[in-house]
């Protein structure tokens, strides 16, 4: 039995720790270290969604269905760990010293950590291996036998492994040098699968190859089996993409037959990922509608930020936005579809979009700019022309100030300090304009064109007309 200490709330607490119990035969509750762990064939790990997967061997420790000795009289004594160097040991400082030493009637059991002292790094073919080799003594009275055994499991560097933005590509040598003895060795069958299950041949998103020293698997970025992990650097949103294929070879050497399985996470390095905001939002049904991603599965939108408050999604579901979240048809990613009627008060200039990332907040901004009607009327006032408007060429300066009144009579004007000035369409507007210090009685005044627009650049978008060609 395996008790969990899971986290009180993983929104809010992002940030936490399994605290793993083995319950033994006495009910004794067992912390469950990674040293324990290795040496009892026990294994954890934590998903995408925080949920532990805990793996333990038919023949670990705390089983109670095994049958220990391989004969009545037989036990085992001496280990001798090979680092490649000779180190003997007594099976009962192996314990000690965190390694897994048993036996059943059919098999011996031996394990240790990656990190173990007993284990050495040996290159095979260019590419980097863990071995763990030992040789076992087992002692009835006066008859001694002895179990030789090796394990060889291949290490993540660039020589196994190397990655393009879409591609992951695994090689894992066809003659495993420390698992064989002799040449004459031929390979049988090789099978592949992700997460331990063996892969339909005819269905596998992997592509599988050889060539003269290799077995060569091509794996798609984002392939089933796998998942999209999101990190936060600097405000840029980055993505990690972790999977465990699987590698089963089955080979002759000398008569006998060995199958070798090995089990090889890999995680990509941080792909950049721009995160796109796409418009699809149609005028003339006055709603906002925008699709923003694409994101990974652990991201969580928080909040929207509008110019004058911040709402929460269920605020927002409140107030008649529709919020939507759907996975992306092309890939594992999601989307977020936010619709807004152009009629709500928050509707401004600009929306801020918050999102969850692990405990971490990436804000991310959205502006758009939309006409609400098709047409802008403008009211103004003329007066006939006294005479033809007529220009002489000369060169000058002039000063000219533009005031804008309260109502049609001129008397009041709105002060610098009144700014920003609010307007609804289709409000009359009263602009003075006037040419300051002007000392020739000969010069006059002619608008020609005029326009207002949202920022200080006179060209910037959007923008309303009031004077046309004046």
């Amino acid at each position: 039995c395996v008790w969990l200490q899971p986290p009180s709330s993983y929104l809010i607490f992002p940030t936490f720790f399994f605290v793993f119990l083995i319950l033994s035969s006495d009910n004794t509750a067992i912390p469950l270290t990674p040293s324990l762990a290795s040496q009892c064939g026990i294994s954890v790990k934590i998903d995408l969604l925080g949920n532990a997967l805990i793996y333990a061997s038919l023949q670990n420790c705390f089983a109670h269905n095994v049958k220990r000795p391989i004969d009545a009289g037989y036990i085992i004594t001496t280990v001798v760990f090979f680092t490649p160097e000779e180190r003997i040991m007594k099976a009962t400082e192996a314990h000690q010293r965190g390694y897994g030493v048993g036996n059943t009637p059919t098999r011996v059991i031996l394990r240790s950590s990656k990190s173990a002292l007993a284990t050495y790094t040996q290159t095979v073919a260019g590419v980097p291996m863990k071995v763990f080799k030992t040789s076992t003594i087992f002692e009835k009275q006066w008859l001694t036998a002895r179990v030789d055994a090796v394990a060889a499991c291949p290490v993540l560097d660039g020589h196994s492994v190397s990655f393009t933005p879409t591609m992951i590509t695994w090689r894992l040598p066809q003659r495993i040098d420390p698992l064989m003895s002799s040449g004459r060795v031929q390979l049988l069958e090789v099978y592949l699968g992700i997460n331990g299950q063996t892969l339909d041949p005819t269905r596998m998103p992997a592509k599988l190859s050889t060539d003269d020293s290799y077995i060569i698997v091509q794996l798609p970025v984002g392939a089933d089996g796998g998942y999209f992990k999101s990190h936060i650097q600097g405000n840029r949103y980055l993505l990690s993409y972790t999977i465990e294929p699987m590698l089963e070879l089955l080979w002759t050497e000398d008569g006998e037959d060995t199958r070798y399985k090995v089990l090889f996470p890999i995680t990509t390095p941080l792909l950049s990922l721009n995160l796109q905001v796409f418009d699809e939002t149609v005028p003339k049904q006055q709603v906002f509608k925008l699709v923003l991603g694409h994101f990974a599965p652990d991201v969580v939108l928080m909040n929207i930020t509008f110019p004058s408050e911040v709402l929460t999604i269920a605020q927002c579901h409140a107030r008649g936005f529709n919020i939507r979240e759907h996975v992306s048809p092309n890939s594992s990613l999601k989307v977020f579809t936010l619709e807004v009627p152009f009629t709500d008060p928050a509707v401004l200039q600009s929306v801020r979009f918050n999102f969850s990332l692990g405990g971490r907040i990436l804000m991310l901004k959205v502006s758009c700019y939309y006409d609400l009607n098709t047409t802008h009327a403008v009211s103004f006032h003329t007066r006939p022309r006294r005479s033809e408007p007529y220009a002489e060429n000369a060169k000058g300066q002039l000063q000219v100030a533009m005031r804008l009144s309260l109502d049609d009579s001129f008397r009041e004007f709105y002060r610098l300090e009144d700014s920003p000035i609010m307007k609804h369409l289709q409000q009359p507007l009263y602009f003075e304009v006037e040419l300051m210090s002007a000392i020739n009685p000969q010069v006059s005044l002619e608008l020609e064109n005029c326009w207002v627009t949202l920022d200080e650049d006179k060209m910037s978008q959007p923008r309303w007309d009031l004077i046309i060609n004046g």
